[in-house]
């Protein structure tokens, strides 16, 4: 169910653009997720408290009140933001009439979501076992006789299955004739995921851009541009549609952490840290930030930060050879040769097919009076086809 939620939650949260010099980031409401992410619902509710006036504060709050079991609690709170959210709200309302057994109100409710410009499909809203109550009432029957929405609508919700499962061929195949109407831009990003998926980039981005044209705001269109563009090191579009995917969609903490991760490819380190610094003081347990933050650091050549950082991480996950290899990294700029050649020991223990790390290993251990274990470590690396350490090999080696 906690999966459920969150998912409900993130397909629903988009509200208009705003400007760039005034980037809305609700800190409580991501600190209420962090909350519930480890299990903690009352403090995520003590949190949602400082929030009440945001509707998806209330959101969140009345879905962690469901799961509860506090149905009516639940209910008189997703009230309050129909007029708000009203997609979300009145599917939160049929869901929690259906896990009650009364299919009259659930059904009611499900027809004003099914008003809502992008209403879930009926694959979508089978998944939840709360509508297995009233599966088998007339109510229900009568609904999807005619639930309201063109009948091809159900193939946009096959193509997501098709390509989670990696059949991109087929999903091509699917939508590509297909008319969408007015979800002709969910038929494009879908055809890009999947074009995307299986190599053929230039077709992936027509696509992007056939969907943002019918739809300039949405959210996974935006998130594919993003991606495809920081692939291809196209770092400045990137960054611009970063930047949209965080005003259009401010509620997804992920959008805060690209951000971040796009205003440092665009050398804006200062913004990056910034914008990271916010996400950790939310997301404080966040391996993925707490490195980058790292790796900001460093490119502020702010080594002692840097060190205490990962150290920190070290200590709370010795198994990941990017964290040993960027703290040798560190100490080898500094000439601290004994404390580089163990992280970098560390590393080539944890993973042993890194010829760079075995070239700087082996300047390590040469500046440590070792000549003949640089020398198997620069041979180590030539072996894996390092030019560097042939170099040194045929320098300090003789052979």
């Amino acid at each position: 169910m906690r999966k459920i939620i969150l998912n409900i939650i993130l397909i629903f949260c988009v509200i208009p653009a705003i400007n760039a010099q005034d980037i809305k980031i609700p800190v409580n409401y991501f600190k209420a997720i962090n909350c519930y992410n480890q299990q903690k619902p009352d403090s995520a509710l003590d949190r949602l408290g400082l929030c009440n006036d945001d509707p998806y504060c209330i959101l969140l709050n009345a879905q962690i009140l469901f799961e509860a079991g506090n149905y009516s609690g639940s209910a008189a709170l997703y009230r309050t933001i129909t007029d708000k959210l009203p997609s979300e709200a009145s599917f939160g309302l049929a869901v929690i009439y259906a896990e009650m057994g009364f299919a009259d109100e659930s059904v009611a409710w499900l027809k004003k979501h099914f008003e809502s410009k992008n209403p879930k499909s009926y694959s979508e809203i089978n998944s939840l076992e709360a509508f297995s109550n009233i599966s088998r009432s007339e109510e229900w029957r009568e609904f999807w006789d005619n639930p309201g929405y063109p009948k091809n609508y159900e193939k946009l919700a096959e193509a997501k299955y098709l390509i989670k499962n990696g059949n991109y061929f087929e999903t091509v195949d699917l939508l590509d004739a297909q008319n969408f109407g007015s979800r002709n831009y969910i038929k494009h990003q879908l055809l890009a995921e999947a074009y995307y998926a299986n190599g053929n980039t230039n077709a992936a981005l027509q696509n992007i851009e056939s969907s943002l044209s019918e739809n300039p705001d949405y959210p996974e269109s935006l998130r594919l541009k993003a991606e495809i563009n920081k692939k291809n090191s196209n770092f400045q579009v990137y960054y611009e549609t970063s930047l949209d995917l965080l005003k259009n969609e401010p509620y997804n903490p992920e959008n805060l952490f690209g951000f971040a991760e796009s205003c440092l490819s665009v050398n804006k380190k200062q913004e990056a840290l910034t914008y990271i610094n916010i996400y950790l003081d939310c997301f404080p347990e966040s391996e993925n930030a707490n490195y980058f933050k790292v790796k900001i650091l460093c490119s502020q050549e702010d080594y002692r930060n840097a060190l205490i950082s990962l150290n920190k991480l070290i200590s709370v996950n010795s198994s990941e050879k990017e964290y040993f290899i960027l703290r040798g990294d560190i100490y080898f700029l500094l000439e601290s040769w004994k404390f580089a050649s163990d992280d970098y020991s560390m590393a080539l223990d944890i993973y042993p097919l890194l010829p760079e790390v075995y070239l700087n290993l082996g300047i390590c251990q040469q500046n440590l009076n070792m000549p003949e274990k640089a020398c198997h470590s620069w041979k180590k690396a030539a072996s894996m086809k390092n030019r560097e350490a042939a170099e040194m090999l045929f320098k300090y080696c003789g052979n």
